[in-house]
């Protein structure tokens, strides 16, 4: 019995949520979205898309640079046995 008590206030405080007449929610309409994204409320497809190609970009030069890294140490090493 409880737990459809705490169902029940759930259900009521999300539709209070969604009820536009409230101001809590607005429609979605063309005009909105153009507003939030002049905004800088919400991102275009194509600067999502941008920094996507950044955050690939980024991952790609560390596994770069940790190759690099990882070059060195094996050429260090190697220079050390050569050494012995």
């Amino acid at each position: 019995m409880e737990d459809q008590k705490i169902l029940a206030r759930l259900e009521a405080i999300l539709d209070t949520w969604t009820d536009s007449s409230q101001g809590m929610a607005l429609k979605l309409t063309p005009t909105l979205i153009q507003e939030l994204v002049d905004k800088g409320l919400l991102a275009t497809e194509a600067q999502i898309a941008q920094t996507s190609r950044k955050a690939q970009e980024k991952v790609r030069d560390s596994a770069t640079q940790m190759t690099e890294v990882q070059r060195n140490n094996l050429d260090s090493d190697c220079e050390q046995v050569a050494n012995l």
